[in-house]
């Protein structure tokens, strides 16, 4: 089954082909997505089909700066959604042009931490083509599908979890509405998924900067960011980090406390905040 742009002539049609169940247009969910999809054709992106393959719903994706690309994603998930938020929405362009104004250059070395199914990562490849980029994602599910959607680009994977130190965790789906962009670890003798700390991940990668960091982690931020843990300790700069703070896990005041101890300046934008030192403030 194939849909054209010309054919979805609006968002009931994409919502009932990929729920399979019609939207009530006063419906918040049917509203957002209307929002997004608007947004998502009316820039320097467009959709220019919807099909189904088996158990995958592909998205033929048409941005100005590259060649179009497929982008792949499980029916009745949350995948859309992320979709629309990235690439919709664009919810990393301001993020993009903060960092550009604050160090007047495109970022090296890139982490994606928290990749979900890779799209944040695709888009970061198509704004700084040229920049090292390194994905992480400890969902077996979510990982196959990142591995799907950044297949033959110079992207570098790893199946693992952002941790406070090298460890072994266990998934926990209690949280929120337990949907694959909704999940947390515990340290866990018997887990399956291994966890790494900010300086383990220097070591492996042999990192000497990080000019672009990117976390989305469900809560995880508030074990990381503290000064327990101090990451931000390590010998090696960390000059820009965009992360979404999920306030009903913590106080968003004491991670703001915790960067300001390093001199970090920050800015909000939307559900993101942007860290960066103050002596590149703009």
């Amino acid at each position: 089954m194939k849909f054209t742009a010309k054919h979805i002539l609006n968002s009931s049609d994409y919502l009932h082909f990929l729920f399979r169940k019609r939207f009530n247009k006063s419906n918040q969910f049917y509203q957002r997505v209307d929002q997004l999809l608007f947004q998502l054709n009316s820039a320097d992106t467009s959709l220019k089909n919807l099909r189904k393959i088996k158990n995958q719903t592909i998205a033929s994706l048409d941005m100005s700066s590259l060649k179009a690309r497929d982008v792949y994603m499980r029916p009745s998930s949350s995948d859309f959604l992320v979709f629309l938020q990235v690439f919709g929405q664009k919810e990393y362009k301001a993020p993009i042009e903060l960092y550009q104004r604050v160090f007047g250059s495109d970022p090296k070395t890139i982490l994606d931490i928290g990749a979900n199914i890779g799209l944040t990562s695709l888009y970061l490849h198509y704004q700084f083509p040229e920049s090292e980029i390194i994905a992480f994602e400890p969902s077996e599910e979510n990982f196959t599908q990142l591995q799907k959607n950044l297949s033959n680009l110079s992207i570098t994977s790893k199946k693992s979890a952002f941790w406070h130190s090298r460890a072994q965790l266990s998934l926990d789906k209690s949280f929120r509405d337990g949907n694959e962009w909704s999940f947390q670890f515990k340290e866990s003798a018997n887990g399956s998924v291994e966890g790494l700390g900010i300086k383990d991940i220097i070591n492996e990668y042999n990192i000497h900067q990080i000019d672009f960091l990117k976390v989305d982690i469900e809560g995880g931020e508030f074990e990381i960011f503290n000064e327990d843990v101090d990451p931000l300790s390590t010998s090696v700069d960390i000059h820009f980090i965009v992360m979404e703070i999920h306030e009903d896990c913590g106080e968003k005041s004491k991670i703001l406390k915790y960067f300001e101890r390093y001199d970090y300046a920050y800015e909000d934008f939307g559900e993101t905040t942007c860290f960066y030192k103050v002596d590149h403030e703009v």
